[in-house]
């Protein structure tokens, strides 16, 4: 099936054949949603940014419960800047749907960095994902601890931004 071979292409790094075999198969089976959220993401790396939003829509709108798409969508309407509560509102649905999952609380964050009007949200979302991760026993990464630094800094929380700092360089070891 196109589909199988799409992700084998997908899997191995060939986007622009994946994509083309994403778009076959999807061109075959309109409601194949599997293959249209592959399509998305290999339109995202070819950085085709609103194309990969309407297959992410269609996604959404035959399982409004795929937190994946929810959360994708979120993020690049919030980059391109001219949806961005309608991003958030996606990315908002994701984490209501697996709250106690710290990549999309994760992704909150980002989106809300963008902006320094939501530095403190972010800065609150980011510390819920960091004790989410350290309950559920998972590494926080050097880069979640720099962010956090940063929006520390930026908020002009400068104690805490130290310490921010030094867990990004404890994590590295």
């Amino acid at each position: 099936s196109l589909f199988i071979l799409a992700r084998v292409y997908h899997t191995q790094g060939m986007m622009d054949d994946a994509l083309k075999a994403y778009t076959k198969a999807c061109n075959l089976s309109r409601d194949l949603t599997p293959a249209r959220f592959g399509l998305a993401q290999a339109l995202i790396y070819q950085e085709d940014y609103d194309e990969a939003a309407a297959n992410l829509k269609e996604v959404i709108a035959s399982s409004g419960t795929a937190t994946d798409a929810l959360a994708i969508l979120g993020l690049l309407e919030v980059k391109s800047g001219s949806e961005i509560q309608e991003g958030l509102a996606h990315l908002r649905k994701a984490i209501d749907l697996s709250p106690l999952d710290p990549s999309l609380i994760l992704l909150e964050a980002l989106a809300l960095q963008q902006h320094e009007s939501n530095y403190n949200k972010a800065l609150e979302r980011y510390k819920k994902a960091v004790d989410l991760m350290q309950r559920q026993g998972k590494k926080i990464s050097f880069e979640i601890y720099t962010n956090i630094g940063v929006l520390c800094h930026e908020t002009r929380k400068l104690e805490e931004s130290l310490q921010s700092y030094q867990k990004a360089l404890d994590a590295l070891d």
